[in-house]
């Protein structure tokens, strides 16, 4: 009995040995179990938001199968910056780090991301601009954007001028006018950069003359105006054109240089532009007597009531004839002579004076001298009869200027045809000397009369 239960034992361990056994049998198949997971990269790099990237796992059991099929989870530490799909899609949100975990069964993987977006682009808020004032300055913006067309968060962005002698650009992208001319405007960000245009051309925003009145006091006379054009920040335009002009050029014209010359009394306003800038001079013309000439300097008159009409011409500094100028006469010595107010002189009475002519601060003279001549004598009697010798009479002569005017303190000579009949004196006394006949003569000047005298005893 025992030997059969050892022959049994003994039978059952050389069934076993021999492989007596089943050795597919579901009791003794073991089941693959996820023992590790190989993923397509390890780390991912993005340079744009919104950047994808598809990662794949390979699951592998314990004996280092791949098991197909293998439910893989995925996830991310830090969804802010990547996230990922259940199918293993990687997707970019920001700038920073992450790690994606891929996970089966007790089996997981990791991939680092990065997310550090790149410059792709350089967008600026204008890609020209147009500075009409030395000093004005605009604002540049920069929008920098990675290649998906993302902006970039605190993008580093450095400016620069192509002349800095017509446009500055600040750090912040502040572009500062500085003389006339064109530049470029370079944002640049790693490897993008953006231009922009910029023109400096001054426009003349006013102008200030070098005198806003004018007054001239001769015909002919000349000022030079100067016209300052400025810019809206007050800045001098250089090289800026003037156009100058007259509202009269018969009064004043002006010239392309700004000289201005006066025509005749009057105002005119001269005007000087430039661009849609101008500014305007007041001229006035007003010519100032700088001489007067008369007709004659020295006046005779040998009549009392005699007249001439003296003419007084009036110019300027230049010599240029006043016309319409105002004068006034006056004289010395109104008891010899008169003036009207129209220039007649007109004799009164014998001596001197002066006649003078005025127009504003020039004056001239004309000197008179009145001095009677006689022109006519008349005796009274016209005829003396003596009947005695020795009879005397005397005989009155009168001496009449041309203007029938008595010539006070006129001398008169006497004379008779025949002393020997009449004599007379220096008093024109006659005295009858013998009989017959004789003419006395009273002369004065150039005028003579005679008086007929008869002796009959």
């Amino acid at each position: 009995m025992r030997s059969s239960t050892l022959l049994a034992a003994a039978c059952v361990i050389w069934f076993s040995a021999c492989g007596g056994s089943d050795s597919t049998g579901p009791e003794n198949d073991p089941t693959p179990v996820a023992t590790s997971i190989t993923l397509s990269t390890s780390s991912l790099s993005f340079t744009s938001l919104a950047e994808t990237a598809t990662l794949t796992a390979a699951v592998k059991d314990q004996d280092g199968v791949t098991m197909s099929g293998a439910v893989v989870t995925w996830g991310s530490s830090n969804e802010s910056v990547a996230t990922v799909s259940a199918a293993g899609l990687v997707t970019a949100v920001a700038n920073g780090s992450a790690t994606i975990t891929a996970t089966s069964g007790a089996a997981s993987a990791t991939v680092t991301v990065s997310v550090v977006q790149a410059p792709a682009s350089v967008a600026l808020s204008q890609t020209s601009v147009t500075l009409a004032s030395l000093g004005d300055t605009v604002t540049l913006t920069a929008s920098v954007l990675d290649g998906g067309g993302q902006a970039v968060a605190g993008a580093v962005v450095t400016w620069s001028s192509s002349d800095e002698a017509v446009a500055t650009v600040s750090a912040a992208g502040l572009v500062t006018a500085v003389a006339n001319g064109s530049a470029s405007i370079t944002a640049t960000s790693g490897a993008a950069t953006a231009t922009a245009a910029a023109s400096v051309a001054q426009a003349a925003a006013s102008i200030t003359l070098s005198a806003t009145s004018l007054s001239f006091a001769a015909v002919g006379d000349t000022v030079t105006l100067t016209a300052s054009v400025l810019d809206s920040g007050g800045q001098a335009v250089v090289g800026a054109e003037v156009t100058w002009g007259s509202s009269d050029d018969a009064v004043a014209t002006v010239s392309a240089a700004g000289l201005v010359t006066a025509v005749a009394s009057g105002s005119a306003t001269i005007t000087a532009t430039s661009g849609a800038a101008s500014a305007a001079a007041s001229a006035s013309v007003a010519q100032a007597p700088a001489s007067v000439t008369l007709s004659a300097t020295s006046l005779s008159f040998a009549t009392l009531g005699d007249t001439v009409m003296l003419t007084a011409e009036v110019k300027d500094q230049h010599g240029v004839t006043m016309t319409g100028a105002v004068v006034t006469w006056g004289s010395s010595n109104d008891a010899v002579a008169t003036v009207s107010a129209a220039g007649l002189v007109t004799a009164v009475a014998n001596g001197s004076a002066t006649i003078t002519a005025t127009s504003g601060a020039a004056s001239t003279t004309a000197t008179v001298t009145v001095s009677q001549a006689a022109a006519t004598v008349t005796l009274s009697p016209a005829s003396v009869s003596f009947t005695a010798l020795g009879d005397t009479r005397t005989l009155a002569a009168s001496v009449l200027d041309a203007g029938g005017q008595a010539v006070v303190g006129a001398v008169v000579t006497w004379s008779s045809s025949n002393d020997a009949v009449a004599t007379v004196s220096t008093a024109g006394l006659v005295t009858a000397v013998a009989n017959g006949s004789a003419t006395i003569t009273a002369t004065s000047g150039a005028a003579s009369a005679g008086a007929t005298v008869s002796v009959s005893q």
